[in-house]
């Protein structure tokens, strides 16, 4: 739903409807001056910037198109604003935002900045990283908890295999305790990895697609998980709406804190365009070209950008990955999914702390309530 209806805001305006546009500003990291319902030059620097974003005419004009974009939800804090002050110094700011210093240095270059000047604004992007736990044996784990002690301030979330939903309906399985633990060590939250295995491409439809949403809601509110990844195996010809309806019905069952991801493989692109879901998972071959770029531009085309994740490898060269990366930033996606975690080299890290910092957000916090809950 939009905003606000009626006239265009801009500069001049004032009103109930001005104070709302300044305060959702505020909220995604847009700097608006006072929430006073006066809409002046810093609210129309707010607005122009948030078209810029997120692919807008730029005209500082808050119309229709600026209040659907407000109304659907956009996800909050993936920018973020430091005022440099007397005595910053860069590398403790790298430190704490967990970027590199030669990043900062360009955004203030950006700023218009050479030398660092008090009062300088720093607008750093942001950005959830979901990193992929693809296997629970011992030397994995391992090797996982290596990566994560150099790199926790790079990643947001776990995501780990733990239901899988059978055509019979039944949806059973547990996360692996090693791999409790392990997010425990690190507070990191944990998301459900949600496979809908079809050994003949068939979905379950009906009683069976009730009983299955319902036992996955279920473990999704006993566990107050912040997030469920559903993969689908192969399908078969015309399940495609059978698997839009399931992933719907899952979407709606699920409580409002659970966000519901679905990893578009070819064969799914009509099923992202039916379904109900919070957010699309494109991934890409880990060397990847401009023609493996098209699912992106394709689901662009039909989707808003906030809607979308990237699914990387975490190895192969720095050039490469960066190369995928800069696409989170350049089209706005929301965030990125990192497979190969364990394997992830030191570059590629290195290359993610160059583009964008890693979002530890309220929401994702209270997700880490779950681990605790599930050693009990």
């Amino acid at each position: 739903m939009p905003e606000w209806s009626g006239a265009p805001l801009r500069r001049g305006s004032r009103g109930a409807a001005v104070a709302r546009l300044q305060e959702k500003l505020l909220a995604l990291g847009y700097d608006p001056g006072p929430i006073d319902g006066e809409f002046g030059l810093l609210t129309e620097e707010a607005v122009y910037q948030l078209q810029a974003d997120y692919h807008l005419r730029r005209d500082g004009v808050a119309g229709r198109q600026v209040a659907q974009l407000l109304g659907a939800g956009l996800p909050s804090g993936l920018r973020l604003v430091h005022s440099l002050s007397p005595g910053d110094d860069l590398y403790d700011l790298a430190e704490r935002y967990g970027v590199s210093p030669a990043f900062l240095r360009r955004l203030a270059r950006d700023a218009g900045s050479r030398d660092l000047a008090p009062g300088t604004r720093l607008v750093i992007p942001v950005r959830p990283v979901l990193g992929m736990v693809e296997e629970s044996e011992p030397q994995s784990l391992e090797r996982l908890r290596r990566a994560l002690s150099r790199h926790r301030k790079q990643v947001t979330a776990l995501v780990a295999p733990w239901l899988s939903v059978a055509p019979d309906g039944t949806a059973g399985g547990k996360v692996d305790a090693a791999v409790w633990e392990l997010a425990q060590d690190f507070s990191l939250p944990l998301v459900a990895q949600v496979r809908v295995a079809a050994p003949d491409g068939l979905v379950p439809t009906g009683r069976r697609r009730r009983q299955a949403v319902g036992e996955i809601a279920r473990v999704a509110s006993r566990y107050r998980l912040p997030g469920l990844y559903l993969l689908f195996d192969p399908l078969a010809p015309g399940e495609r709406y059978a698997a839009a309806t399931l992933t719907s019905a899952l979407h709606r069952a699920l409580p409002p804190s659970t966000q519901l991801y679905l990893e578009v493989a070819q064969e799914l692109q009509r099923v992202a365009d039916l379904a109900e879901v919070d957010r699309l998972v494109v991934r890409l071959p880990s060397q990847s070209s401009e023609e493996d770029y098209a699912p992106v531009r394709r689901l662009l085309r039909r989707h808003p950008c906030y809607r979308l994740f990237l699914g990387l490898s975490a190895t192969g060269s720095r050039a490469g990955f960066s190369a995928r990366l800069s696409l989170v930033t350049r089209l706005t996606l929301s965030g990125v999914v990192l497979w190969d975690l364990a394997a992830g080299q030191e570059d590629v890290f290195r290359a993610m702390a160059d583009l964008f910092a890693v979002q530890v957000s309220q929401a994702w916090a209270t997700g880490r309530r779950n681990i605790r809950e599930l050693r009990a």
